[in-house]
């Protein structure tokens, strides 16, 4: 799939790394569980899958999926346990990224561990992430957590950016984290009420600006989910089966990708539908145009070669 997207050689891609939770109500749904939710602040019952986005200019495609189940779950079952870290291990170790191009795997902090960072390197990639608050970094031989080190900075020492219109404060430099190494640390200050943002890199020749592009383009993991569970009904299933769920999880993928590539398609061939087809929802909705559209030219010309009505019934099964 890969080799075959119009992708230029030498450009950079994204893997973006993250997991979602699939919200249920069925109690008797297969590896079904509660699995916490941070959007929402508590455990959610559900099923969390792990998932990996390639994004490189304008084309992305969601790359594979596993579905997370709980220790407790597994043993239960005789099953082989694996973390949602194992998980995102084995997708990244068998992503296979267009020729000729370079990657960047890009994770938010709960993926942010030395099993991550190693099985990245061991694939000779990049990567970028997001700290939390309380990481401890090396700096000048003195041990401290991220928020101090932010605090003791002086205001002189950020500098201001602007990406895609938002304008940040942002200070950059050479740090040790343990298990890790030595990392690029941006301290970010992007809107009063956040306090700090703490984004780290492997890329220690990158400015500040270039670590905050690169973690930015995980959002684009985000758009991704909301996309297929609004549009594709990527959570919209009720069977009791797990082996059915990861099915429909699959044709959910598969759908995204191929109204992706029609997209970009269609947008090279027409600046109009490059204005109109801007988001994911307006391709779906111009492909139901267009299967309403060969329906109807389809009964005009049975009508017009003097097709009975009862005709058309039994050909369409209505």
């Amino acid at each position: 799939m890969s080799r075959c997207l119009p992708v230029e050689e030498g450009s950079t891609g994204y893997l973006l790394v993250d997991d979602t939770i699939n919200r249920k109500t069925g109690k008797h749904m297969e590896e079904a569980g509660y699995h916490f939710d941070s959007a929402q602040g508590k455990a959610v019952w559900g099923h969390d899958i792990v998932t990996t986005h390639y994004v490189n200019g304008e084309t992305e495609y969601p790359v594979r999926l596993s579905l997370y189940v709980k220790k407790k779950t597994c043993q239960k079952e005789q099953r082989v346990f694996k973390t949602k870290i194992q998980l995102a291990n084995e997708q990244i170790e068998a992503f296979m990224p267009p020729a000729g191009t370079n990657v960047v795997v890009a994770f938010d902090s709960w993926f942010f561990c030395r099993q991550i960072v190693e099985a990245v390197a061991a694939k000779g990639w990049d990567w970028v992430t997001q700290a939390e608050s309380n990481r401890l970094v090396c700096l000048n031989g003195e041990e401290t957590n991220v928020t101090a080190l932010a605090s003791g900075l002086l205001e002189k020492q950020f500098k201001t950016v602007k990406v895609k219109g938002e304008e940040f404060s942002l200070c950059g430099f050479e740090v040790w984290m343990s298990k890790v190494g030595s990392v690029k640390l941006v301290v970010a200050k992007e809107k009063e009420e956040d306090g700090f943002h703490f984004y780290v890199s492997n890329r220690l020749d990158w400015s500040a600006k270039q670590v905050l592009l690169a973690y930015k383009v995980r959002q684009s993991i985000d758009v991704f989910y909301r996309d297929a569970k609004q549009n594709l009904g990527l959570e919209a299933y009720q069977m009791r089966r797990g082996r059915g769920a990861i099915i429909h999880w699959h044709l959910a993928f598969n759908a995204y990708t191929l109204l992706a590539l029609l997209r970009r398609s269609a947008c090279l061939d027409s600046r109009l539908l490059r204005r109109c087809l801007a988001t994911l929802g307006d391709v779906c909705r111009y492909v139901k145009d267009q299967c309403f559209r060969r329906l109807v030219d389809w009964i005009y010309q049975k009508f017009k070669h003097q097709a009975k009505p009862e005709t058309i019934y039994r050909q369409l099964k209505i």
